[in-house]
Order: structure tokens, then sequence, then C-alpha cells
């Protein structure tokens, strides 16, 4: 894929975090895709795939996005058998962090309930209570 020159500079920037806002088609997936991919497969760099936290608005998103890290490793993989990098970040993909920012979030509150004086049985609200609240 060309990427834009704005679009390589999201994918080559370093030592930073970085947000990636743009409309629906313009090529976010791929730019997110190939940023990470650089940075784990990237000899030079320690950091792997569970290092990195990476949400989205939809599961569909999140989903996409991890199918599409796997797809790229695996090619990678088979053109370069031996680089043990790429070996080992397919094997920590399942404990990547892509997620929705509402499943961020509620793993956040799930993993810190007690220091928010919250119960060990909090959970997210279904539609109906939900609705039921917003009339109060």
């Amino acid at each position: 894929m060309n990427f834009t020159e704005n679009q390589q500079n999201a994918i080559d920037v370093r030592d930073c975090s970085l947000i990636v806002s743009a409309g629906a088609g313009s090529g976010k997936t791929a730019v997110l895709t190939e940023r990470i991919l650089e940075r784990i497969c990237d000899e030079n760099d320690d950091c792997n795939i569970d290092d990195f936290l990476i949400v989205t608005f939809t599961n569909a998103a999140a989903k996409e996005l991890s199918d599409r890290i796997r797809k790229k490793l695996s090619e990678r993989a088979a053109k370069q058998p031996l680089n043990k990098k790429i070996i080992n970040n397919i094997a920590l993909l399942p404990l990547a962090k892509i997620s929705t920012i509402n499943s961020f979030c509620y793993e956040l509150v799930r993993n810190n309930f007690q220091k928010l004086g919250l119960g060990a049985s909090v959970r997210i609200a279904d539609e109906s209570e939900m609705a039921v609240g917003r009339q109060r």
C-alpha cells in the first residue's frame, strides 16, 4: 500500500504516544497495523505486541486490527522463518491489549474495584437497566 506523507509520518514517529484520528475509509487501520508491525518486527526495538495499548471505538474495528496484525505477522514469518522476534510476537498476540475504549475502561474498573470502593460483582448495566436509570 502507498501511504500519504501524513500516514507515513504516523507509521514512522517514535518515542511518543500517538492518536490516529480520521474519517471512515481513510486508512487508519492500515496505518496502525503498519506502525505496530514496524515496531514489533524491528530487531533494534525491544518492544513486543503485548507492550502496546490499542483502543478503538467498535468491537469490529478491534477484531479487524487484531486479524490484520496476525495476518501480516504470518506473512512476514513465512518470508523470514528464522526471525525470532516475529515468531515471538505471533505467540504473544493473544496477550495483546487490542480492545474498545469501553472494554479497556471496564477492565481497569474490574482490576481495581477495591481501590475504587466498588464490590467485586461490578458489571456493565444492560440496555434496560440504563433506560430505567435515565428515567430517574
